[in-house]
C-alpha cells in the first residue's frame, strides 16, 4: 500500500506541475503580448483623414468639361484632373492596405498606423490645391 501511495503522489505532483507550467506559460505569453501590443500601438492613429475635396473639385470641373483646347486654362484643367486622379488612386490604395491589414491573421490584432498615409494624402491634396489655384486664376483672366 505504501508503494501505491508513492506512485499516486508522483502522478499527482507531476500532473499538478505540468498544469502549473502550462498555465504560467500561457499567462506570461498573454501578458507579454498585451504589453508589446500596448507599446507598439500607443501612438498609432487608426483614422484616415477623409477629405471631401475630390468630389467638390470634380463637380467644379464638370462645368468646364467642354472647354476648347485653345483656351489658356485648358492645360491647367488637365493638370488638375491628373492630380485628382492621383489623389483618388492613393486613397483607394490606402483603403486597400487597411483592408489587407485588418484581414491578416497576426496584423488584425494591431492598430493600423495611418500617420504616414495621412501625410501622403495631405501632400497630394496640397498638390491638387496648387494646381486648382492656377486653374482658377487662368479662368478668371479671360
Amino acid at each position: 500500500m505504501l508503494v501505491l501511495s508513492e506512485k499516486m503522489n508522483f502522478v499527482f505532483y507531476g500532473g499538478v506541475s505540468a498544469v502549473t507550467y502550462f498555465l504560467t506559460k500561457n499567462v506570461a505569453l498573454r501578458s507579454t503580448d498585451a504589453l508589446l501590443s500596448y507599446i507598439m500601438n500607443s501612438d498609432a492613429d487608426a483614422n484616415i483623414k477623409d477629405h471631401h475635396t475630390v468630389k467638390s473639385i470634380q463637380c467644379m470641373l464638370k462645368k468646364y468639361k467642354d472647354m476648347q483646347d485653345t483656351h489658356p486654362a485648358y492645360e491647367s484643367m488637365l493638370s488638375v484632373q491628373e492630380a485628382l486622379k492621383d489623389l483618388e488612386d492613393n486613397i483607394r490604395n490606402i483603403k486597400l492596405k487597411i483592408h489587407i491589414h485588418n484581414s491578416g491573421y497576426l496584423t488584425r490584432f494591431r492598430t493600423y498606423d495611418a500617420r504616414k498615409d495621412n501625410i501622403l494624402i495631405q501632400e497630394k491634396i496640397d498638390e491638387v490645391m496648387l494646381r486648382l489655384d492656377l486653374f482658377t486664376r487662368l479662368i478668371t483672366m479671360e
